[in-house]
């Protein structure tokens, strides 16, 4: 009876504690699979796996560490962290199908500032990554917010939180490995990119209602 009360406490008397570390894992293999995805839209409007690499690897690196420093400075205030948790994954999943008419915004935009450069690779180039990086940088930054939000609520002060946000962390990144292995080797040659987009959307959504209600 007390590992059931403790277990309730970690979730704020919601959501057992259990039901929002297999929600959390979830929510990084849906991330992983957006990474896969997008990582395919921008080879083909760079033409180079290295520079569509990159470019979606910074636009995370950069959007998770800005979502979760704005995050950490704000989930202390949060009332209800598990609802906040939630409308943000759901906010990631509508993004998500959002991305591919956002993405095709881009390359026109890109093709009309594109004239100016005088053809220059590097200037094309570096207009794509900007233009790219806006696109990407916001859902991971709500991404890098799930964290600390989820830490609030999940891991009082205490001689166990550290624990606690250790296993939030593994199990999260547990899903991302298999989110980008399913996608990668599975998900997207069997179904395609615009399938893998939309299912990875509706784990968002549905981790973002169960943990909301």
């Amino acid at each position: 009876m007390q590992g059931g009360r403790e277990n309730a406490s970690w979730a704020g008397g919601g959501a057992p504690a259990s039901a929002v570390f297999a929600l959390f894992a979830l929510s990084g293999a849906a991330g992983l699979v957006y990474e896969v995805v997008w990582t395919r839209m921008m080879i083909l409007a760079f033409g180079s796996t290295s520079l569509a690499v990159s470019t979606v690897l910074t636009a995370y690196m950069a959007g998770l560490a800005a979502g979760s420093f704005a995050a950490s400075r704000a989930a202390r205030r949060i009332s209800r962290p598990l609802l906040a948790y939630g409308a943000v994954e759901i906010c990631v999943g509508l993004y998500a199908l959002a991305v591919p008419a956002l993405a095709s915004a881009a390359g026109s935009a890109q093709q009309v500032f594109g004239a100016g450069t005088g053809g220059s690779f590097m200037a094309q180039s570096l207009l794509r990554f900007l233009l790219a990086f806006g696109v990407f940088a916001v859902p991971a930054a709500l991404m890098g917010a799930t964290l600390p939000i989820l830490a609030v609520r999940m891991a009082p002060e205490g001689q166990s939180a550290g624990f606690r946000i250790g296993l939030l962390y593994a199990l999260n990144t547990a899903g991302a490995v298999a989110g980008a292995s399913l996608c990668g080797f599975w998900l997207v040659p069997a179904a395609g990119v615009r399938t893998a987009t939309v299912a990875a959307a509706a784990v968002n959504c549905t981790v973002g209602l169960a943990a909301a209600g």
